[in-house]
Formats: C-alpha cells, sequence, structure tokens
C-alpha cells in the first residue's frame, strides 16, 4: 500500500502541512528537531510525494518540453543538451519530443502536453509551414512558449530567438570574396523554410556587395540533410565543374555531404574547391577536412531559451526578440586563389 502524506504526518504526530513544508525544503515554522523527524520517516518509509496530485492543486509540474524536428540533426541534439543544461540549473524537467518535420505529429505532441500540465514549451522550426494554430492558441492563453527559427506573419510573438541567417551566410561570402574567389557556389535549403530563404538572401547580398555577378546556374536546391548535400554537389560538379572554386552549404550537415563529393570526384579540398558550412555543429571540427563555418552557439541558444521560458512561467511577461548574431569559424576548408 502507498504510503501518503497523511500516514508520515500521524506517525510523526505533526500536521499534514508540516509534513509538506518539510519534503519541499521550506525550513519555516519547522523546528530542526521536528525536520530531522520527518526525513526520517520519509527515509524509512519511502515514502515520496505524488507530484500528480501535487501538479492539480498548483498547476505547476516544474516541466517545460523541446519540440524538434529531427532529433538526428546534430545541431537539434546540441540544442537539447543547452535546454536540458539550463533546466537542471533552473530546477525543472525536460520532455524532448521529435516530431520528424510533421505538422501532424506535432500538433498531437503539443496538445498533450499541454492537456497535461507542461509549463511551458520551447518550439524549433520545422520547415514545412511556419504558421501554426497551435501557437496561435497560446498566445490566445498566455500559455508560455518560446520560438527557436520559427517565423510566423501577422502576429506578435512574445519570445522569440531567431539566427542572423542572412548576415552570417553574407560574411561567409564576403570571407571567401576577401580570399580572391569570384565564382561562389550556393546549396539552398528547402523552398518551404523560411530561414532557408534568409539564407539565401544573404548570399545574394554577400555577391552584390563584392559586386560578383549571381549565376543561377551555380545555385541547388538541397533539404538540410547530408545526402542532399552530396547529390546537389555532385549536380553542381556534372554541370558547372571548373565554373565555380568555392562552395557555401546553406547548413553544416549539407556541406559535410559536399565535402564527400567532392573528395569521391578525386578533387582536393581546399586546393580544388573551397567550402564554407552554416551552423558551426561540433561534427565540423571533427571531420577531414575539417570544415570551415558560420554560426551561433547552439549550446547557449538552448539555454537562453530556457532561461527565457523560465521567467515567463516566473511571472516575467516582458517581449524579447532576440537576433542572435553569427560568428565564422575558420578551419581547414578554405583556401586563397
Amino acid at each position: 500500500m502507498r504510503i501518503t502524506i497523511k500516514d508520515i504526518a500521524k506517525m510523526c504526530n505533526v500536521s499534514t502541512a508540516t509534513v509538506s513544508r518539510t519534503v519541499n525544503s521550506k525550513k519555516d515554522g519547522v523546528s530542526e528537531k521536528t525536520r530531522k523527524h520527518i526525513l526520517d520517516t520519509v527515509r524509512k518509509t519511502g515514502y515520496s510525494p505524488n507530484t500528480i496530485a501535487r501538479s492539480m492543486v498548483t498547476r505547476r509540474t516544474n516541466t517545460i518540453a523541446l519540440i524538434v524536428p529531427d532529433i538526428c540533426n546534430p545541431f537539434f541534439a546540441e540544442l537539447a543538451r543547452g535546454v536540458g543544461d539550463a533546466c537542471s540549473e533552473l530546477g525543472y524537467h525536460l520532455f524532448l519530443c521529435n516530431t520528424d518535420g510533421s505538422p501532424e505529429q506535432e500538433h498531437g505532441q503539443v496538445m498533450l502536453l499541454h492537456d497535461r500540465l507542461v509549463d511551458g514549451m520551447i518550439l524549433t522550426t520545422q520547415n514545412i509551414v511556419e504558421d501554426n494554430s497551435d501557437i496561435f492558441k497560446f498566445i490566445k492563453e498566455g500559455y508560455p512558449f518560446v520560438l527557436i527559427e520559427r517565423y510566423m506573419t501577422g502576429v506578435n510573438i512574445p519570445l522569440q530567438i531567431n539566427i542572423d541567417n542572412c548576415g552570417g551566410i553574407k560574411d561567409a561570402v564576403s570571407y571567401l570574396a576577401g580570399k580572391g574567389h569570384r565564382k561562389i557556389a550556393f546549396i539552398r535549403g528547402p523552398r518551404e523554410a523560411a530561414n532557408a530563404r534568409l539564407r539565401f538572401d544573404g548570399y545574394r547580398k554577400g555577391l552584390a556587395r563584392h559586386k560578383l555577378d549571381y549565376d543561377p546556374s551555380l545555385v541547388v536546391w538541397g533539404d538540410y540533410k547530408m545526402q542532399s548535400g552530396y547529390s546537389c554537389t555532385t549536380e553542381l560538379l556534372a554541370k558547372a565543374g571548373g565554373e565555380f572554386t568555392a562552395i557555401i552549404g546553406s547548413n553544416d550537415l549539407m556541406t559535410a555531404g559536399a565535402c564527400s563529393a567532392i573528395l569521391d570526384q578525386k578533387l582536393r579540398i581546399p586546393q580544388d574547391i573551397s567550402v564554407v558550412g552554416f551552423d558551426n555543429i561540433p561534427l565540423t571540427g571533427m571531420i577531414y577536412p575539417r570544415i570551415t563555418t558560420v554560426g551561433v552557439s547552439i549550446n547557449g541558444l538552448g539555454r537562453t531559451a530556457a532561461e527565457l521560458l523560465s521567467k515567463w512561467i516566473s511571472g516575467s511577461r516582458d517581449i524579447r526578440h532576440i537576433l542572435m548574431p553569427c560568428e565564422l569559424t575558420e578551419r581547414d576548408s578554405v583556401s586563397s586563389i
């Protein structure tokens, strides 16, 4: 039979309120002798608070959820690490949910977690549709949530963190131009993703900044996955081989695939083709050649999201829209010409 708080109170000859204050580390009104007696009884009996029952009263579970589209993508794995680390420090438990980029799966998970009294949610881009009725519902209810790299039109999001996608790619183009590259190929992200459009915009603006001609034959569409980076680069080499000296991938996974395709064609990196990625996932510093890339601290991005959400849950309703600047990390995949 499960030991209840009433049982502990009876054994210790105290009120249930005194037991509750003790097991929740509230020392006010409880003597040291009584506190020690209660805690000894708790240990001997194996009593544990009924968190589900408590949450029904307080409407708080000290739990938040992180919704990601692809946990196999190292970007989201590192993001989850940052959120998890911050949650541990802030006293929250973390639910991690993977949607496989499906709006239907996301909706089901979001509604289930919302109904089960998760105190708040962090939602990242799903790269299929940016607008979402669940988010409109959260805004109407005043339910705590943070969006990371998710762009919505016609609504003011209270807490939103975005990466400077346009500025980051523009800096990558400038870096290559500074190394003497005049023909720079580009692997775009998914057509439906807002951040992919912003990165392509940065590519165009970077070319214009250095008075470099835009050549549509040097642009191919990918899907943010490694295999598409490989196939896109194979296509570029087949139709425009020798026409470009550098290539930028819209994310690091596609860039890693691009490196594999270049090496499979018996070309050298960076002597024949220079390569720059975007995101700065840990993988880029571990493979050969180590990839020069642009990005933010992904772990820091997750930490910031968790800290903002915690403040909202605790009562702060300040509107915060954060644009995180990118930084180029120079490694081995770019040479001067």
